[in-house]
Parts: C-alpha cells; structure tokens; sequence
C-alpha cells in the first residue's frame, strides 16, 4: 500500500523534561522534523530560528502562565522564554526520537 508525505508527518510523540522540581510534558510531531529544519533550529543565524522551528514542531505542552492558563505553543510566546529554555526542549525531543529512547513517554 503507497505511503502519502502527510503519513510520514503525521505522527505525534510525547516527552518529559525535568524543568527544576517539575516535569514539563511536551507533545510534538516527530515527523516534522527535518535535516534542514534541525539545522536552522541548531545553528541559530539569526535570533528566532529556534523559537520558529519548535513552534513548527511541538503541538502543546503543559506549561502555564502565571495566572494558571496554558500557555500556547507559538513563535511570539517561545520568543519571550529563556533561550536556555528552548534549547532544552530541542535536546530533550531529539533525545525522545533515538531509537531506545530511555526518557520517552509515549
């Protein structure tokens, strides 16, 4: 039976990031991904490639604001966290897609 391109997109995995006592869980689609997505995402020419990709990328997550609401997966909203943030959920999903992931939740 063929496969169509949205097949290989379709799919949506979930990993958890320790965020200081606290679990963040993250939703994403994992065959979003792609080499020159990783690549803009890793090399970060300019200052919101990283934030534009994850956007692209993840498609909720559990984090709230402070008034307890979610707080929407976005470019605009990834952009006003903290870069080192950011980084750590590219590496925790990137983790999350090894073959014998350890720290995947699915």
């Amino acid at each position: 039976m063929p496969v169509r391109l949205s097949d290989l997109r379709s799919e949506i995995k979930t990993f958890t990031l320790l965020v200081g006592d606290d679990t963040l869980t993250v939703r994403y689609h994992a065959g979003k991904l792609t080499p020159m997505e990783l690549d803009r995402a890793q090399t970060l020419r300019d200052a919101d490639a990283l934030a534009e990709v994850l956007s692209g990328l993840l498609v909720d997550w559990d984090l709230l604001k402070e008034d307890g609401q979610p707080l929407e997966v976005t470019k605009e909203n990834l952009c006003g966290l903290p870069l080192v943030f950011q980084r750590n959920v590219l590496i925790a999903l990137l983790e999350d897609m090894r073959p014998n992931a350890t720290r995947a939740a699915t």
